[in-house]
């Protein structure tokens, strides 16, 4: 692995984004806005102070940058440009050279977009430099070993680091099979209805574990894994087995499950700790071709019923890591696709 280092200015960070030179979907990024309005002032306020930034990580291919580490800095400088939020409303005063007057003026930075700046407080954004460091020559391990050295004293979830064992051919499956109409998140023209992916699943990381879950008990029906629990050491033992026994025609099955999915069920609700079981029926009831008409009525029920089924919460009120959990869903959901 390689890397060169080098600055660029905001203003030309910002035209490369808007060029598409500059990408945000690297696999081991978490989702952007994960940072609240309060972290994203202070942020613009350390660029308009002049304080340090920790440098922005990518990987150089050809002319295309992909974050590994900044995207929330990234995201939130594009998004404060393009006036899509106001600084928190609590910010302190700034002493800045203005180059109209040709001298020091104070400014009050609250509750201000960008365009409600003074031209020279912009081009104080514009004229910031950051420093890139651009990994070039890499494996696909050494770049998530880099990442999981990058963030291990930072505040990601066990569910964000485990991209960090997960090879690139692993989560582009699962990045695939989210990109499915029924496991997009809500859109705003979309408000009222309800699909199994919701924003705040995507944002946590909870959608890829759902994908992940559906898949270890896919397998371990087809008698290729030993299935034990849901705990963190399972799942992601179960992504080091299929980081190398990933199964093409069991991701193209699936993904063929959620479109049949779709063609049926356009309001659905499901927590997601029942997801993946559903998911695992819906697919045990296609790949053995059989009516799923009649999985699609108890699947119905088993929604508009949920709380009265007190078997169902009996089984999730006591846990859903737990190896005893696990068994008591699977042989729930069995039971219904028999």
């Amino acid at each position: 692995m390689e890397y060169n280092s080098k600055t660029r200015t905001i203003q030309n960070i910002k035209s490369n984004i808007d060029k598409g030179l500059i990408k945000f979907d690297h696999y081991l990024q978490r989702e952007e806005n994960q940072w609240n309005r309060k972290t994203k002032s202070l942020f613009i306020d350390t660029i308009l102070r002049g304080y340090i930034i920790n440098p922005i990580i990518v990987i150089k291919d050809n002319k295309i940058l992909s974050i590994i580490d900044g995207i929330q800095r990234l995201s939130t400088i594009r998004d404060y440009i393009n006036n899509q939020f106001a600084l928190s409303k609590d910010m302190d005063i700034l002493e800045y050279y203005d180059i109209d007057s040709e001298q020091m003026e104070s400014f009050d930075l609250s509750e201000k977009k960008y365009r409600a700046l003074p031209l020279s407080i912009q081009q104080m954004i514009l004229e910031t430099e950051l420093r890139f460091y651009e990994i070039t020559d890499y494996t696909d391990k050494e770049i998530r070993d880099n990442f999981a050295r990058l963030n291990a004293g930072k505040p990601l979830t066990q569910k964000q680091l485990r991209k960090t064992v997960t090879t690139q051919q692993f989560q582009d499956a699962i990045t695939d099979i989210l990109s499915l109409p029924l496991m997009t998140p809500i859109t705003k023209e979309e408000r009222g209805m309800k699909k199994l992916i919701t924003p705040t699943m995507k944002k946590g990381a909870t959608d890829r574990d759902i994908i992940i879950q559906t898949l270890m008990l896919i397998e371990s029906s087809n008698g290729n894994y030993e299935l034990n629990s849901f705990t963190t050491n399972d799942i992601n033992d179960f992504v080091n087995w299929y980081n190398i026994n990933l199964n093409d025609d069991v991701i193209s099955q699936l993904k063929v499950t959620i479109n049949t999915l779709n063609e049926y069920i356009h309001y659905i609700s499901l927590k997601p700790t029942t997801t993946p079981f559903m998911l695992y029926a819906a697919y045990k009831v296609i790949d053995s071709d059989t009516d799923i008409t009649s999985f699609i009525t108890n699947l119905k029920n088993f929604i508009e019923n949920y709380k009265d089924n007190t078997n169902y919460l009996n089984i999730v009120q006591a846990g859903t890591t737990s190896p005893q959990s696990v068994k008591a869903r699977l042989d729930y959901w069995n039971n219904m696709i028999k």
